[in-house]
């Protein structure tokens, strides 16, 4: 798994990177069902724009991908990486 799933969101990646396949833009959004919200997780009036780096990551529902859509993935990563 690449480093960076560590750090994003599963609907950043299908929102924000190109080339996302159709059916791995439907497992990114699928794969934040049953999260909780940022709100139940930090403090919004207290909290600062870095707090809610690391919660919701892809990494924590690395799981749910198929080795296919895993392998689409760490893909996509090298590709933003090397922008």
């Amino acid at each position: 798994m690449n480093e960076s799933f560590k750090y994003i969101r599963p609907d950043e990646v299908a929102e924000c990177w190109d080339g996302v396949p159709d059916d791995l833009y439907t497992a990114l959004w699928a794969s934040m069902d049953g999260m909780p919200s940022l709100k139940e997780q930090i403090h919004m009036e207290e909290s600062a724009p870095g707090d809610a780096v690391g919660l919701n990551t892809v990494e924590s529902v690395w799981h749910l991908f198929t080795p296919a859509q895993q392998e689409t993935l760490n893909a996509l990563a090298e590709v933003q990486d090397g922008e």
